[in-house]
């Protein structure tokens, strides 16, 4: 397959280009983004995490003081692991094991920078995603210029998805929001959940009332289907609400800074900055395809 074919089926196969939505937005990848559809590929240490205090504080701050607690704290020896970047999240794998230890959404995360000190650090700032608490992940790269290249690498995934997530997602979000305030309709993804609920609501009925070990008076069956109403109730609730809080994480995150398509980071990274012919001297060769010839 040629160079250009790679590029093409890239591009066709890419989660930034819907066909559905051609009409809706326009949004063209060039030889830089492309890279990032199968995912960049960096070879570090893993240090450790930190949770962050629930004040707010500049990224960088808060960075630097947990890096210093995670550098005091883990002492070695370190874990290899590989860091995957793509337009959608930042994996983290160990290579021992081949585990996938976390997978961080790019809406996620809010920072990523060095340290000062530690120059070797790249560390990065993230909500997680089982206790919403701000968590700082710490890594050490070969030397100062790779963790910067990771830094940069980063920092246009970031761009990409957000503008990604702004051209796709901002008229449909309006749309739903409006619908479900005139109509009380819920979206496809919570809809999907809510259709599951019900028919897991009806299997519960049926075994309540048809099956002695469940109930054996009138009495019984009322509480039992009663009690079922409830839960289900409270089901649908949270799918609802973990459906619009998904979609307003990456508003609220971007919200809060000047500039939103720009991740903060410690080094002035800029997505421009981004350059694959710079990038590949620094990535895993083993597992990062060299897309572009």
């Amino acid at each position: 397959m040629s160079m250009l074919d790679r590029f093409g089926d890239a591009v066709r196969n890419s989660p930034l280009l819907n066909r559905k939505q051609a009409q809706a937005y326009s949004l063209t990848l060039s030889q830089d983004d492309d890279p990032f559809s199968q995912g960049i590929n960096f070879i570090v240490e893993y240090i450790g995490s930190e949770n962050l205090p629930p004040s707010a504080g500049k990224g960088v701050t808060l960075n630097d003081q947990a890096v210093l607690k995670v550098f005091t704290r883990e002492t070695g020896p370190y874990k290899k692991f590989s860091i995957k970047v793509t337009d959608k999240s930042l994996r983290l794998i160990d290579r021992a094991t081949k585990q996938l230890v976390d997978d961080v959404p790019m809406y996620a995360i809010s920072y990523c920078g060095t340290h000062a000190k530690y120059n070797r650090t790249f560390s990065f700032i993230c909500r997680d995603h089982d206790s919403g608490r701000m968590r700082v992940h710490v890594t050490r790269a070969a030397d100062r210029a790779k963790a910067q290249a990771m830094i940069v690498t980063v920092s246009k995934a970031f761009n990409i998805a957000f503008l990604a997530w702004q051209a796709a997602n901002k008229q449909k979000i309006r749309s739903n929001s409006i619908e479900r305030r005139k109509t009380g309709a819920d979206s496809p993804r919570a809809s999907k959940k809510i259709q599951e609920l019900n028919e897991a609501v009806e299997k519960k009925k049926a075994a309540a009332t048809t099956s002695p070990s469940h109930v054996s008076t009138t009495a019984q069956v009322t509480a039992t289907l009663a009690n079922i109403v409830v839960e289900d109730q409270a089901a649908k609730a949270n799918a609802k609400a973990e459906d619009d809080d998904l979609e307003a994480m990456f508003t609220e995150l971007a919200s809060s800074r000047s500039q939103p398509d720009i991740l903060e980071n410690d080094i002035g990274a800029h997505p421009s900055r981004f350059s694959w012919d710079e990038t590949k001297d620094y990535v895993d060769p083993g597992s990062t395809p060299d897309l572009l010839g």
